[in-house]
C-alpha cells in the first residue's frame, strides 16, 4: 500500500514540475506576448505617424501635381493655337512639297526620255561626227565650192580674157611709147626683131606680165605691210588678215611637232586654217568700193601703164580705173584662191631661152618645129602643183612667145623657182 502511494506521490510530483513548468513556459509566453502586445502597439503608432507623413507628403504632391497639371493645361491652352499653326504650315509646306516633287519628278522622267532621245540622237550623230572628222581632216574642196580646182582652173581662163583687153594697145584710142616698150621688152629678154605692128602685140603681153608681177609683189608683200603698219585701219585688213593667218599657221605647226597626241586633226589644222582663211579672202577681198589700200594700188598701176602707152580716148579714159580696180581685184582673188589649195600651187615664169614643153605651155608654133625653137618670154605664167609623190596638177600652162633657138644651144628647166609660199 505504502508503495503505492509513493508512487502515486511520485506521479504527483511528476505532474506537479509539469505544472510547475507549464507554469514557467505560460509566464513565459504571456511575457512574450506582452513584448508582443507592446511592440504591435509601438509598431501602431509608429505606422499611425508614418501614415499621417506619408498622407501629408501625398497630399503636398497632389497639390504639387495639380498645380504642375494646371500650368501644364494653361500652357498647352496658350501652345495649342500656335501648335495648330504649326501643324497646318506643316502640312501647306508638305504638300506644296509633294506637289513639286510631284511635278519635278515628272520633270525628270521627261528629261529622262529627252535624254534617251538625246542618246540615240548622239548615237546617230556619232557616225556623223565620225564622217565630219573625215571631213576635217580631208584637204581637197569639193566640187560644190568655188575653190575646187576645175573651177579654179575656169577663173583663171575668164582673168586671161580680162586681162588682155584691158592691156590692149591696138587702135586709134591708145599711143605707145616704143623706146619704153622695147626697154620692158629687153627686161623680159625678149630677142624678137620687131616692127611697128609686131612691138605692139608684144608690148600687150609684156604689160600682162608686167601687170601679174606687180600683182603678185603686192599679194607676196601683204604680210610686211601688216608687220611695218603701227596700228590697223580699213585699209590693212586683209593686209593683217594674212600677217595673223601666217603667225596662227606657225604656231599650229608648232603645236603638231612639239606636242605629244594621237589625234588627226592637229596635224592638219594648219593646212586647214590656210585654205579657209585664204578661201574667205578669195570670195571678198578687197571686195568693196572705195577701199583706200586698192585706190592706192590702181592709181600706182595706171600711171605705171602710161609709161608706155597712153589711151586718148576720152571714153576709154573713163573706165580706165574701175577697169584696173577689177584687174587688180579679181587677180588678188586668184591668189588668195591659190594659196587656199593644198599643195599650194607654184608660179612659175619660164626664163628666155627654155626649151618648149608643151605639156606645160601655150603658144604658136609648128609641132614639127619645136625641138628648133625656144621660149622668147613669158607673159602669163605656168601654175603647177606637185604632192610629196610627184604627181602635178596643171592650173595653167603658161603663155609664151616663141622664137628660133640662140646659138642651137638646148635648155631645160630644172624645177619652179617662184613659190607662193
Amino acid at each position: 500500500e505504502n508503495d503505492r502511494l509513493r508512487e502515486k506521490n511520485s506521479e504527483l510530483e511528476g505532474q506537479i514540475r509539469l505544472l510547475s513548468q507549464a507554469d514557467q513556459t505560460k509566464t513565459s509566453h504571456e511575457s512574450f506576448i506582452r513584448e508582443l502586445i507592446e511592440n504591435c502597439n509601438k509598431m501602431t503608432l509608429n505606422d499611425d505617424k508614418m501614415k499621417s507623413e506619408y498622407e501629408t507628403q501625398i497630399k503636398q504632391l497632389k497639390s504639387e501635381y495639380e498645380t504642375q497639371i494646371k500650368q501644364l493645361q494653361e500652357r498647352e491652352s496658350k501652345m495649342k493655337p500656335e501648335y495648330e499653326a504649326n501643324v497646318r504650315r506643316l502640312q501647306e509646306r508638305n504638300d506644296k512639297m509633294k506637289s513639286a516633287y510631284e511635278e519635278h519628278i515628272n520633270q525628270l522622267q521627261e528629261e529622262a526620255n529627252e535624254l534617251r532621245k538625246e542618246a540615240k540622237s548622239a548615237n546617230d550623230e556619232a557616225s556623223g561626227y565620225q564622217a565630219a572628222l573625215g571631213s576635217a581632216t580631208n584637204v581637197r574642196w569639193s566640187d560644190s565650192t568655188f575653190n575646187n580646182p576645175i573651177q579654179l582652173t575656169k577663173d583663171i581662163e575668164k582673168f586671161q580674157h580680162l586681162l588682155a583687153d584691158f592691156t590692149k594697145v591696138k587702135g586709134k584710142s591708145v599711143k605707145i611709147d616704143e623706146d619704153a616698150a622695147k626697154q620692158l621688152l629687153t627686161k623680159y629678154e625678149c630677142k624678137a626683131n620687131l616692127n611697128s605692128k609686131e612691138i605692139k602685140n608684144y608690148l600687150a603681153a609684156a604689160l600682162q606680165r608686167m601687170i601679174l608681177e606687180a600683182i603678185f609683189n603686192i599679194a607676196d608683200n601683204l604680210y610686211r605691210y601688216a608687220e611695218s603698219s603701227n596700228s590697223f585701219n580699213d585699209g590693212r585688213l586683209e593686209s593683217f588678215i594674212v600677217y595673223y593667218t601666217q603667225e596662227l599657221v606657225e604656231y599650229t605647226n608648232l603645236l603638231a611637232k612639239s606636242r605629244e597626241g594621237k589625234d588627226s586633226i592637229t596635224n592638219v589644222t594648219p593646212v586647214k586654217i590656210r585654205q579657209q582663211v585664204y578661201a574667205a579672202l578669195g570670195s571678198r577681198g578687197f571686195a568693196k568700193s572705195n577701199h583706200s589700200y586698192m585706190n592706192k594700188l590702181v592709181n600706182d598701176l595706171v600711171n605705171k601703164m602710161e609709161k608706155y602707152r597712153e589711151v586718148v580716148d576720152e571714153e576709154r579714159k573713163k573706165t580706165l580705173h574701175s577697169e584696173a580696180e577689177k584687174i587688180i581685184r579679181i587677180g588678188m582673188q586668184l591668189w588668195f584662191c591659190l594659196k587656199a589649195q593644198e599643195p599650194v600651187p607654184k608660179i612659175h615664169w619660164f626664163k628666155s631661152g627654155a626649151h618648149i614643153q608643151t605639156h606645160l605651155m601655150v603658144g604658136s608654133w609648128e609641132s614639127e618645129n619645136i625641138k628648133e625653137n625656144e621660149v622668147d618670154f613669158a607673159f602669163f605664167p605656168l601654175i603647177i602643183a606637185q604632192n610629196d609623190t610627184q604627181d602635178s596638177q596643171v592650173f595653167n600652162k603658161a603663155q609664151v612667145f616663141v622664137r628660133p633657138k640662140q646659138n642651137g644651144k638646148f635648155q631645160k628647166i630644172k624645177g619652179y623657182s617662184f613659190s607662193l609660199f
